[in-house]
């Protein structure tokens, strides 16, 4: 190799670990005092839309003002591009919770996979509640596919099987089959936790509402469902997906394994089992376990 390509490849590695220096300045910088991460999530369309969708025309007197503020931000909201069926999807619900025309689009390829089935019949069943037209959707189908689900639930994740029985619940009121609607919000309400959510998740949480006012509307599941989104809508007008302390914790612990140097691994090693729960954030905090006079690396 000629001295050029030598100082070339020296350059490039002095870059990079520049480059990995700062990212680990920048992760241990939001650490929390107990040893923890956890991160703030972006809003979505899938969260916001789910739950307006489900407070919509809810009796709680603080219903409209909630979804009124839903609805203000999705109205400027920008579906996610990352995945076509990720633009599909949020393009749909955008639309079906602003009330918009024209059919549901359930003809994208990606939705014949397996892993991404689920949101197609996510995107029908909503639709069929909406009474809104779809493109490549049947709800005889649909309803015989929920049926057979409904057999297997006990082989799905906890959350999986809320939202199968929801779906089920939407679809049995759609064919006015009550008794069928009223067993599955008997099931989901068996899941609700003790502060009226679904395992914390705004998506699994809205479609249980839609359910329970469904197939048991006066019952105290959807009372307990309508009060906890209400309380948990953040002053922007949206819902955000879980923030998981264990989650981004084990996560940063799996990145700094090995580097027994790095301060993060004694901080995580102090991290109670106590306070290993989801926790609420705030933006802007100082740099925790940080001086605030630390100086970041130099950018590469």
């Amino acid at each position: 190799m000629t001295s050029a390509g030598l100082a070339t490849t020296a350059l490039t590695s002095e870059r990079v670990d520049r480059a990995v220096a700062l990212a680990a300045w920048q992760a241990l910088s939001a650490q929390h005092d107990n040893g923890s991460w956890v991160s703030d999530p972006d809003p979505r369309i899938t969260e916001t839309a789910l739950a307006a969708l489900a407070l919509t025309g809810a009796a709680h007197p603080d219903a409209r003002a909630a979804t009124a503020a839903a609805l203000g931000w999705l109205r400027g909201a920008a579906p996610q591009r990352h995945h076509p069926a990720a633009l599909a999807v949020e393009t749909a619900l955008r639309s079906l919770a602003l009330g918009g025309e024209g059919r549901i689009d359930l003809r994208h390829p990606s939705f014949a996979q397996p892993a991404l089935a689920s949101r197609a019949r996510l995107l029908e069943t909503v639709a069929l509640h909406a009474r809104r037209e779809t493109a490549g959707g049947d709800a005889i189908r649909l309803r015989a596919s929920l049926r057979a689900g409904w057999s297997r639930a006990d082989r799905l994740k906890r959350w999986t099987r809320v939202e199968l029985w929801s779906a089920h619940a939407l679809v049995e009121a759609h064919f006015a089959d009550r008794e069928r609607a009223r067993e599955a919000a008997r099931r989901i309400a068996g899941e609700q936790s003790a502060a009226g959510d679904f395992f914390g998740n705004p998506v699994s949480t809205g479609l249980a509402l839609l359910a329970l006012r469904a197939g048991d509307p006066e019952g105290t599941a959807a009372r307990r469902c309508t009060e906890y989104l209400l309380s948990s809508q953040l002053p922007d007008g949206t819902w955000r997906f879980t923030s998981s302390d264990v989650w981004d914790t084990t996560l940063m612990t799996r990145v700094f394994r090995g580097n027994r140097s790095s301060t993060a691994m004694p901080c995580h090693e102090r991290w109670p089992s106590s306070s290993r729960r989801r926790i609420p954030t705030a933006a802007g905090r100082s740099a925790p376990g940080w001086s605030p006079t630390t100086t970041p690396p130099a950018r590469p």
